[in-house]
């Protein structure tokens, strides 16, 4: 009889930051039996709210969070989980990477030419009137790589020398590179998609060279309020829900259990919306992060 497989890594670091969510009170149920990420006056907010907390064996928490308060231990718990999974899928073992929150882009390399400190006043206010006013964003996590040493990239041969390719970014930066700016939403509404697309065109529009990649990740159940972000013209690479797989048996669930025609298309177009975001590559689930900021 063929022993069970050990529960892969990746998956365990997925357990461990819904473990850490939990903890920190990001998610639970308020006294009323409403999921804290859930709209109260939505009941298809509400329920597919309960059925994802359910899943994550979520607790009655009868204080109230702030929103600041719980922003920022979200944030805490997505980049803990970032530069967990980055230790053991980086080829370096996770030395060339590390986490920032709430820098400026102008730190970085691919955007110190745009720091006010290197324009003339001429050009600064040329940027500010282009951009609308402050262009300096300030990602929720800034995922950065340092510039890898001749010994480093020759770790397992003869790969580079000092004469040839001594220019790529990779070897020449002098200011760490950004690798990808996340954005964290717990939950989802419409100024604050504008602000997270607003943003993302800003890293685009006012990079040198490579874009680094732009994510957003959630724990908003509503799946047409999720598309405000997910779906569009590619402002971000990808959105990432904190629990794909169980908010998309939530929303089956719910779909199964209407009573009524009228419920059962309003609950069906909430459905082919999360379907679409899935098939179209929109939407993923949070395990999926660390893998594509791989590429």
């Amino acid at each position: 009889m063929n022993e069970p497989l050990p529960v892969a890594r990746l998956t365990e670091e997925r357990r461990q930051f819904h473990a850490d969510l939990l903890a920190s009170k990001v998610l639970h149920f308020k006294k009323s039996g409403c999921a804290n990420v859930a709209d109260g006056g939505n009941q298809t907010s509400m329920a597919l709210g309960r059925g994802v907390l359910e899943a994550l064996q979520a607790e009655t928490w009868g204080e109230t969070v702030a929103p600041q308060t719980g922003g920022q231990r979200f944030e805490k718990a997505v980049e803990d989980f970032v530069i967990r999974a980055f230790s053991m899928l980086d080829p370096f073992g996770g030395r060339s990477f590390t986490t920032s929150r709430r820098h400026r882009i102008t730190a970085y390399h691919q955007y110190r030419p745009v720091d006010p400190k290197r324009l003339s006043g001429e050009r600064h206010d040329a940027l500010r009137q282009a951009f609308g006013g402050d262009y300096m964003v300030k990602p929720d996590i800034l995922v950065e790589r340092r510039a890898l040493k001749l010994e480093e990239l020759n770790s397992t041969g003869r790969i580079v020398d000092a004469e040839i390719g001594t220019r790529a970014a990779i070897r020449s930066a002098t200011s760490p590179i950004l690798h990808a700016s996340i954005s964290c939403k717990q939950t989802i509404r419409s100024d604050r998609s504008q602000n997270s697309r607003l943003e993302a065109l800003n890293l685009l529009r006012m990079r040198i060279g490579r874009a680094p990649h732009i994510v957003v990740v959630t724990a908003e159940p509503l799946p047409t309020r999720i598309a405000s972000v997910a779906m569009g013209t590619g402002d971000f690479d990808c959105t990432y829900h904190i629990a794909l797989p169980e908010l998309y048996a939530a929303m089956e669930a719910y779909h199964a259990a209407a009573t009524n025609d009228r419920a059962a298309k309003d609950r069906g177009r909430q459905k082919w919306e999360l379907q679409q975001m899935i098939d179209n590559g929109r939407l993923k689930d949070i395990a999926d992060l660390p893998l594509d900021l791989l590429l």
